[in-house]
């Protein structure tokens, strides 16, 4: 595929055009558009969503940013109970007392009518909720926790800004 390479123009070359309609085996699918083709070459979608792990450490970044002006920061963590384990790993974790569905992140600071808020990341797209998830952030609610499920790291940490009340950290 070199030579397929050196002959697609440069702008379908950085992935700029695909056809979607055929397919060529061995190909990458940047590279799956013809030269001239005529065809409805569509544009390339922008680049995936990022993972809950980009979302996850963007969020943490913006904590440990404001934690000096923000001293209850300090107070939030983030409960590693998802990702992929090996059984070994995951075996040893539940005997510990892992539990599925606990939300990603807690600051247990009490604010206003709050005991604390418990915060589930999510992707900004295709992030969903499961039914432990849902069960979990039920029983906080009625515990009188503030729950969020958030979609991407700038969501929650407005959410976040707004329970403890940080106003100018939003800008």
């Amino acid at each position: 595929w070199a030579r397929l390479f050196a002959a697609i123009q440069p702008e379908q070359r950085m992935g700029q055009l695909r056809r979607p309609t055929e397919i060529y085996p061995g190909i990458p699918r940047r590279l799956r558009a013809i030269p001239g083709c005529g065809c409805e070459c569509l544009p390339v979608s922008k680049q995936p969503a990022p993972t809950e792990h980009k979302e996850a450490v963007a969020l943490m970044q913006l904590v440990r940013l404001h934690e000096n002006k923000y001293p209850v920061l300090r107070r939030l963590f983030h409960v590693p109970n998802g990702g992929n384990r090996n059984v070994i790993t995951a075996k040893k974790l539940k005997a510990e007392g892992v539990r599925p569905g606990v939300p990603d992140y807690f600051l247990p600071a009490a604010m206003g009518c709050y005991h604390g808020l418990a915060v589930e990341l999510k992707r900004t797209k295709h992030g969903s909720v499961s039914e432990d998830q849902r069960d979990w952030l039920e029983y906080l609610d009625d515990a009188g926790w503030r729950v969020v499920v958030c979609a991407g790291h700038e969501r929650a940490w407005a959410v976040i800004c707004e329970y403890i009340g940080a106003r100018d950290c939003l800008k």
